[in-house]
């Protein structure tokens, strides 16, 4: 049982993570995933 809350625990951690680093790019280059950065027209800046 003891396992089984720590499988949910760090399951936890890991989408916490993923989703603060996901807006700290977001942020970074100034475009949510998928979409382009306003004013640049290169690939690069596009989030896939």
């Amino acid at each position: 049982m003891a396992s089984e809350h720590t499988d949910v625990l760090r399951e936890s951690v890991a989408w916490l993570v993923a989703e603060h680093m996901e807006a700290e790019v977001s942020t970074q280059i100034g475009a949510e995933l998928g979409e382009r950065a306003p004013g640049r027209a290169h690939e690069p800046a596009q989030r896939l």
